[in-house]
Parts: C-alpha cells; sequence; structure tokens
C-alpha cells in the first residue's frame, strides 16, 4: 500500500494508464479482427474535363481493380478512354500500428478527463465530511454585519 502522500496521485495515474492500455487493446482488437481491405482506383479523362477518379474497396485485390475498372468502362460511355485500373499490392486497410495508437490515444484521452473531473480545489470541502457548511439554514443579516463588523 503506497503512503497516504502518494496515495491520491496513484489513483489517478494509475486509472490514466489503465484507461490507456484498454484503449490500445480494443484498438489492436479492432485491427485484428477488422476484414482485410483493399483499394484500386482508375481514372477516366473526358473531353474538355477534368479527370475522375474513380475508387473500389473489396477484400480481394483482384475484385477492387475489376470493380474499379467497370466503373470506369461506364462512365466512358461517351468514347473517352478509361485508364486501367491497376491491381493492388498491398492492403488500404487495417493498419495495426494506426488503429493501436488511435485506441491508445483515446484511452489517455478518456483517463486524462476523468483524472481532471476527480479533481478538487484546495479548501474546498467534500460532501459528507466534517466542516461543510449547513445550507439548510437562511442566513440572516445579523451573521453577516458581524463578519463586516470584525473586518
Amino acid at each position: 500500500m503506497p503512503p497516504p502522500l502518494l496515495r491520491r496521485p496513484v489513483g489517478r495515474f494509475g486509472l490514466v494508464l489503465l484507461l490507456a492500455l484498454i484503449g490500445g487493446f480494443a484498438g489492436l482488437m479492432y485491427g485484428v479482427t477488422v476484414p482485410p481491405q483493399y483499394i484500386a482506383r482508375a481514372y477516366v479523362v473526358t473531353s474538355d474535363g477534368p479527370p475522375v477518379e474513380i475508387t473500389a474497396r473489396s477484400g480481394s485485390a483482384t475484385h477492387a481493380a475489376a470493380a474499379a475498372a467497370a466503373a470506369a468502362r461506364a462512365l466512358a460511355a461517351d468514347g473517352s478512354a478509361p485508364a486501367a485500373a491497376a491491381v493492388p499490392t498491398h492492403l488500404s486497410s487495417p493498419d495495426l500500428r494506426c488503429d493501436l495508437v488511435i485506441g491508445t490515444s483515446a484511452g489517455l484521452l478518456a483517463g486524462a478527463l476523468s483524472a481532471l473531473l476527480t479533481l478538487r480545489r484546495p479548501g474546498c470541502p467534500r460532501p459528507g465530511r466534517p466542516g461543510r457548511p449547513d445550507l439548510g439554514r437562511p442566513a440572516t443579516a445579523e451573521g453577516h454585519l458581524r463578519v463586516w463588523r470584525a473586518r
């Protein structure tokens, strides 16, 4: 058991650390369980217009390229030539490192906010502890005058 002086800071920072670890674990689990996705892009240049980028996502690299090429051919029905969609060589998602960083950051943010919410101003009594002002009685002018005259 830590000494009384360290008990409160360890409790606050322990909560921040715990929530950061939980967030990192959740981000890692998300990255492991999400299905892999590939992104293929195709471009179509119309007459007198800017190039149009077509993006297709799929769990298979060949399906993503085929879908992007089919959409480009359909868009280029007026005679313009679509550029062929290349088969993607690497996964676009999941990115385990990014998911881990995002989860850990979310846990740190939640922990820091919870630690800030538990802070108390010095001299401010806690509810249910001795030294709490009695709010059940109405204040009287006589009591206020005594305080003012004493100054």
